[in-house]
C-alpha cells in the first residue's frame, strides 16, 4: 500500500459562528425583558404609593366615624408627604400629627380640592369631607403616568385611574 487510508474522525460540538449567534441571542433576550421588568417594577410601586395616600384617607374617615378621641380626623397632602390629623384644621407641630413619607421616586404632583385646599377633614357623624376633588399620584422620573385618587363628598375615596 502506497497510500495508507487514513480514518477521518467526526469532531462533535459547536463552531465559533453558533457559539457567537447563541451569545448575541442571549443579550438581545435579556435586554429585552429587563425593560419590561423595571416597568412592572416602576407600575407596582406607584399603584404601592397610591394605596398608602388611601388607606391614609380610608383610616381618618374611619377614625372620625368612629369618634375616636371625640374628635375629627383630617389628611394633609404634601408633594413628598401624606399626614393624618387630628381636629378641624392642620398643624404642622402637632404631635398627634402621623406623617407617611412617600418612597423618593414619587410623588404627589397634583392636588385639585374645592377651595384650592391641600386638606380633607371628614365630618363626625356623617363622614362627609369638607373637601372633594382629585390627588394624583406620579413617578417622578415618568409623570406622564400617573393615578388618580377621587375624593368624594360623602367621604368615600377611590383610585379611578
Amino acid at each position: 500500500m502506497l497510500f495508507p487510508k487514513k480514518k477521518f474522525k467526526l469532531e462533535r460540538g459547536f463552531t465559533l459562528t453558533e457559539v457567537l449567534v447563541v451569545i448575541a441571542l442571549l443579550l438581545i433576550l435579556s435586554a429585552l425583558s429587563i425593560g419590561g421588568f423595571r416597568t412592572f417594577a416602576v407600575r407596582s410601586g406607584q399603584a404601592a404609593v397610591s394605596q398608602t395616600v388611601l388607606g391614609a384617607l380610608k383610616e381618618a374617615h374611619a377614625k372620625t366615624l368612629a369618634s375616636l378621641d371625640d374628635t375629627t380626623y383630617g389628611v394633609h397632602f404634601e408633594s413628598s408627604s401624606v399626614t393624618i390629623f387630628q381636629g378641624g384644621t392642620y398643624t404642622a407641630s402637632s404631635t398627634e400629627n402621623s406623617v407617611r413619607e412617600l418612597p423618593t421616586r414619587t410623588s404627589i404632583t397634583n392636588v385639585s380640592l374645592t377651595g384650592g385646599s391641600t386638606d380633607v377633614v371628614f365630618a363626625r357623624l356623617t363622614g362627609t369631607a369638607s373637601s372633594v376633588g382629585t390627588v394624583t399620584v406620579a413617578i417622578t422620573s415618568d409623570l406622564t403616568s400617573s393615578q388618580v385618587i377621587t375624593i368624594h363628598k360623602s367621604g368615600l375615596c377611590e383610585i379611578s385611574s
